[in-house]
């Protein structure tokens, strides 16, 4: 009776010794044609048509979404593509001479303000003379 029941026992563990050694290839086989059938779907396609993608994008949570993304280093990475040192160089020296331009337009009318009143401090009877060309410290015409 011992030998029958051990018979039974060991009957027992077969069917699993069996398909712990067919287990590892089985698990290829399948993969195998999982990855096969696959290979032949559009599944974006299959998402598109089959999944209520409204639906989960109501259920997504922006807010986490949002914690993910790195914005820091988009900028940084926006700041390199678009060359932005490069455009604030560019502008400061327009700016700087546009500056330059304003003040020389500036100093020639200052020049030709402070012209007018020495001639006409220095020569009063041709105030209304045009004004001298060049500087203030131009020598006035002795005529």
């Amino acid at each position: 009776m011992r030998l029958g029941a051990l018979a039974i026992t060991e009957l027992g563990r077969r069917p699993r010794r069996i398909a712990a050694e067919l287990s590892g290839p089985l698990r290829a086989a399948v993969r195998g044609a999982v990855t096969a059938a696959l290979d032949q779907l559009d599944l974006t396609q299959l998402v598109i048509d089959c999944v209520d993608l409204d639906r989960v994008a109501a259920q997504l949570d922006v807010e986490a979404v949002i914690r993910r993304v790195d914005i820091v280093g988009i900028c940084r990475q926006v700041v390199i593509d678009i060359d932005l040192p490069e455009i604030i160089r560019e502008s400061t020296v327009s700016m700087a001479s546009e500056s330059v331009r304003d003040v020389r337009m500036r100093s020639i009318s200052a020049d030709q303000f402070v012209s007018t009143w020495v001639r006409r401090i220095l020569r009063p009877g041709h105030a209304d003379a045009p004004p001298a060309t060049g500087s203030a410290t131009a020598a006035p015409d002795d005529q």
